[in-house]
């Protein structure tokens, strides 16, 4: 939310449930305005124009909003954006944040990128794999492995995962400072033969969800499904520590890593 506060785009949505880190927020939202309002006396001719359109960029199409994102009000206004930011590092959406629906935060959030249209891209500071299991190309991999004759899909599962390794510096979270080192998780929404999120999941052997895909989304409460519908079992995802790592600010330099355990351009952010 206070990243939001903060940023450039066609339109910014910042969503926070704490009323203080909200507030915060909002200062920094106004605190830019007044700051703009003042260079802009300062100003002229094309810096002035500059300015004035910034100054009602921010004034118009920066929204901080106090709330839960995990609240259905929200689900369509999530699943618009092209661009979702989340802060969940160190675990803060996870297991001990437990929603009405029984769900962690994470698993809420996994469940609104499934809904996203393809291209959306997801920022992450914790992974979500737990939840959202191996990406397309790792999916594909491990099936062909097992099968000679499978053929590679699209809708073997609907995004991509990257992770960038940040590196390791003095960190301040809701759990106190910390000196874990810094991971991105950046995740992608691909383009699939059917509008709706499609995977392949289950792990039930001779099950015919390991071959074919299924629905990802739970059209009844827009949640991730975790029941296959050939043999009725709870689908167990994917443990697997992959798919890339790179360095920030080092093109090229990728190896293995992974940890598995929210603009319609206009961008949106959490």
């Amino acid at each position: 939310c206070q990243l939001a506060a903060t940023t450039v785009c066609r339109k910014v949505i910042g969503i926070e449930i704490d009323g203080n880190r909200c507030g915060i927020a909002k200062f920094y939202k106004g605190w830019f305005e007044r700051y703009l309002q003042d260079r802009r006396k300062r100003s002229r001719g094309l810096n002035a124009k500059v300015l004035d359109q910034t100054l009602e960029f921010f004034q118009n199409c920066v929204d901080i909003r106090e709330g839960d994102f995990s609240n259905p009000a929200y689900s369509d206004l999530l699943r618009s954006a092209t661009v979702i930011y989340c802060n969940n590092f160190n675990g803060i959406f996870g297991v001990r944040t437990r929603t009405e629906s029984g769900h962690a935060l994470d698993y809420h959030l996994a469940s609104v990128f499934a809904g996203t249209k393809p291209g959306t891209r997801m920022l992450t500071l914790d992974s979500l794999n737990e939840h959202l299991g191996d990406d397309v190309d790792l999916i594909n991999d491990k099936l062909a492995a097992r099968n000679p004759d499978f053929q590679r899909t699209c809708d073997a599962t609907f995004f991509k995962y990257e992770k960038f390794d940040l590196g390791s510096i003095q960190l301040t979270s809701w759990g106190g400072d910390c000196g874990k080192r810094l991971h991105a998780h950046l995740y992608t929404r691909i383009e699939q033969s059917h509008p709706h999120p499609l995977w392949i999941g289950c792990g039930t052997n001779n099950c015919e969800g390991q071959l074919h895909p299924t629905a990802a989304l739970d059209d009844t409460n827009n949640l991730l499904t975790r029941e296959c519908v050939f043999c009725g079992r709870e689908m167990r995802m994917s443990r697997t520590r992959s798919v890339q790592r790179r360095k920030a600010g080092k093109n090229g330099d990728e190896d293995d890593g992974g940890n598995m355990s929210l603009t319609r351009k206009k961008k949106k952010k959490m």
